[in-house]
């Protein structure tokens, strides 16, 4: 059976090009309306643009919105690498595979957890949430053969919480969850998309242990090397989010730091 994108179209009934319907999901993504998407290049005819925002809120363009996805980062690799001269991006993320060759590199590089209630009540979670964590990573575990770039880097998180609640659980300074959480954020989304910058935040949090604040809130901030726009934005973005917590915000403004069980 022919799985490309293109094959897939056609079982979807959608005579269109690839490229035609990657931007229209674009545009569908960017908040243009059906009329917009028609009536500026009369291109595309409205029954055809209804129909595909029609499979695209029913998740059945998944892949085309991953390969638009892996597309991105591809040409952030570009600008990227240009802009810092390094090679801190993946330049082939969009090529044929990507995903899969990305999985096998972000897992192998991944440490080595305990996955038991036991180790993570160590490393600081209650009951319920070392519960709730392991359930989501076995349910991804499960499914791995199905995942997606989302998948992947919810994956890594967790992973990595798990990795820093553990190998800082004896150290009389361990960071609070909420630090850890942003940590693993971070660095999961540095790994799946080769962006050193991310992998740097995430792992300064810790090492500079930012939730004390003061000097070592400013240390964090003066330690990112890479002064490019896109490396400021991000520092910015996990700034914020660092300040939030620091003057004693609970997290009302994220979405939970752990699935919460449901309730019986």
């Amino acid at each position: 059976m022919d799985s490309t994108p293109t094959a897939r179209l056609r079982d979807l009934k959608i005579r269109l090009s690839i490229d035609d319907v990657t931007q229209i999901v674009q545009r569908l993504g960017n908040g243009e309306s059906v009329h917009q998407i028609t009536n500026l290049d009369g291109a595309h005819a409205k029954d055809t643009v209804r129909k595909i925002r029609v499979l695209l809120e029913e998740g059945q363009l998944d892949f085309v919105v991953d390969a638009q996805h892996e597309q991105n980062v591809a040409q952030a690799a570009i600008t990227e690498g240009k802009e810092i001269g390094g090679d801190h991006w993946s330049s082939d993320a969009a090529a044929s595979g990507g995903l899969e060759r990305t999985i096998q590199t972000v897992l192998a590089d991944l440490p080595e957890v305990e996955w038991d209630v036991g180790a993570l009540r160590a490393g600081g979670l209650e009951t319920e949430q070392a519960l709730s964590l392991m359930l989501q990573q076995d349910e991804l575990e499960q499914r791995k053969s199905q995942w997606k770039s989302a998948d992947l880097r919810k994956y890594v998180e967790d992973h990595l919480l798990a990795d820093y609640l553990q190998r800082y659980r004896d150290r009389l300074q361990k960071p609070p969850l909420w630090a850890a959480k942003l940590a693993a954020q971070a660095k999961a989304e540095g790994m799946v998309d080769n962006n050193r910058v991310l992998r740097e935040i995430g792992d300064n949090i810790i090492r500079y242990q930012v939730w004390h604040g003061g000097a070592y809130r400013e240390a964090f901030e003066q330690a990112q090397t890479v002064t490019t726009r896109s490396a400021r934005a991000q520092k910015a973005r996990y700034g914020h989010r660092i300040d939030y917590f620091i003057d004693g915000g609970i997290g009302e403004t994220f979405m939970p730091l752990l699935p919460m069980p449901e309730q019986g």
